[in-house]
């Protein structure tokens, strides 16, 4: 068009435009995880330990960095379940915030694991390699997830994230109000990135 005259814009100009690069933190409705298959990973774990470790990881909507940092004594069991005590991986330096979400479909897993587990003292990590005792690390749980998604057969890509949007645009479909989520589960929540996903369920 430039050079038959029909564009009065440089050809350099032209040139210099770039695609977009892609959003990565936007994903579709069938990347997310289901409950359903929430459920299908739940059942596919072969001890106590997995089970309260996915339970809470979905339900917690934390960080791998913030699950393997929580202690026995961030939980709280009351008649309603329990109440996480969450660090935020995401403060600014030189603060220390935290955030606390309620438990319901954790509180059994959790509670098991709690009974079976060889350390479960106040400041004890929640989660640990069950081979030593060490802390849990991302290698950990992405190892975990590809395990039970092999035995459950679910097919689709999982990674650590995708649990923690999942768990945000279901509660965002379920139309809890956007200041109940960034309270309980993102303090640095874009809201932008989950509401198209919501708009197509």
């Amino acid at each position: 068009m430039i050079r038959e005259d029909y564009s009065k814009i440089q050809e350099q100009k032209i040139k210099d435009i770039r695609v977009p690069a892609v959003d990565s933190e936007t994903s579709e409705p069938e990347d997310l995880i289901t409950t359903e298959e929430i459920d299908q990973l739940l059942k596919a774990c072969k001890n106590s330990r997995d089970r309260a470790l996915i339970a809470c990881f979905y339900e917690s909507g934390t960080r791998v960095g913030e699950l393997a940092r929580l202690t026995w004594n961030d939980l709280s069991f009351d008649e309603y379940g329990v109440k996480c005590r969450i660090k935020d991986t995401k403060q600014k330096k030189g603060q220390v915030s935290y955030r606390y979400s309620r438990l319901t479909l954790s509180q059994h897993h959790l509670a098991v694991w709690k009974n079976d587990s060889p350390d479960s003292f106040p400041d004890a990590p929640l989660f640990i390699n069950l081979q030593d005792g060490s802390e849990i690390t991302y290698i950990t749980v992405t190892w975990l997830i590809a395990r039970v998604q092999k035995v459950a057969g679910i097919e689709k890509r999982l990674n650590p994230h995708i649990f923690r949007k999942s768990r945000i645009t279901h509660m965002i479909a379920q139309n809890y109000q956007e200041s109940v989520v960034k309270n309980e589960y993102v303090e640095q929540f874009e809201y932008k990135n989950v509401q198209h996903v919501c708009l197509s369920w």
